[in-house]
């Protein structure tokens, strides 16, 4: 309840874009549209990579630091 979410989607028509925004943003969750779709999916496949890394550091106990540093 309050908590804040914020999503990037990449979307190369301007018209779109205003229109993908206007229709998922809401008061706790910001809408970003970027025009690069490519940089907006590698993003998205290198961050599941760090939420893979951290589940790991998580599952094997090593701790709050552990998974910063990952």
């Amino acid at each position: 309840e309050g908590n804040f979410c914020e999503t990037t989607i990449g979307c190369r028509d301007p018209k779109y874009a205003k229109i993908l925004r206007d229709l998922l943003q809401a008061n706790h969750f910001r809408v970003v549209v970027v025009e690069d779709s490519d940089a907006v999916e590698i993003c998205g496949a290198l961050k599941n990579v760090v939420a893979m890394g951290a589940g790991f550091v998580d599952g094997l106990g090593l701790g709050d630091n552990t998974k910063a540093a990952v």
